[in-house]
């Protein structure tokens, strides 16, 4: 690709400072967004188990009279005991660790955090599944061609009474459904 004498890029009045005012050109392997979601769904085991340490937690959690409580209160664990802190090396940068490794170590990034809670909610019979989220832009996915690295965060998808509910494991300010 080439171009050659091209007006320079200007910003309009008042564009934030985080847009980027320039030309770009996007390339993508993958046919829509879906196929990127299937590429996702893979990284993220369905079947990944708890580590038995969990075990009393489950069994507490179990006990709450509601669903919304038990996704409330699984939610606010994983907030608070598991901290968030990422060592983003090699296969990690896409491929979270498993609940055991997050669980005994205590800390993990979003796509950690994500798995764990979303494998303890399906454990107390809620459905619920890791969902790539970018926080770079508000306009995200819908401004770019598909592919995994427009997204630059991890949250849960948890259905609830017909409902579906996004909910963030790293974050302290969402402690409930």
């Amino acid at each position: 690709f080439e171009a050659r004498d091209l007006a320079a890029a200007a910003a309009e009045p008042m564009t934030p400072a985080r847009v980027p005012v320039m030309r770009q050109l996007q390339f993508s392997e993958y046919a829509d967004w879906n196929e990127v979601a299937r590429w996702a769904t893979h990284l993220f085991p369905a079947d990944a188990p708890l580590p038995k340490s969990t075990a009393p937690l489950i069994a507490r959690l179990r006990a709450l009279p509601d669903r919304e409580e038990r996704a409330s209160q699984a939610l606010q664990w994983v907030q608070t005991e598991i901290r968030h802190w990422s060592a983003a090396l090699g296969e990690s940068t896409v491929r979270p660790q498993l609940p055991a490794v997050v669980v005994s170590r205590g800390w993990g990034d979003c796509k950690d955090k994500a798995l764990l809670l979303s494998t303890m909610l399906r454990e107390l019979g809620i459905d619920a599944r890791p969902a790539l989220a970018s926080q770079a832009t508000r306009r995200g996915p819908a401004s770019m061609l598909p592919a995994p690295d427009v997204f630059d965060h991890v949250i849960v998808e948890a259905g609830l009474g017909g409902r579906m509910y996004y909910l963030d494991p790293t974050s302290q300010a969402q402690t409930g459904v």
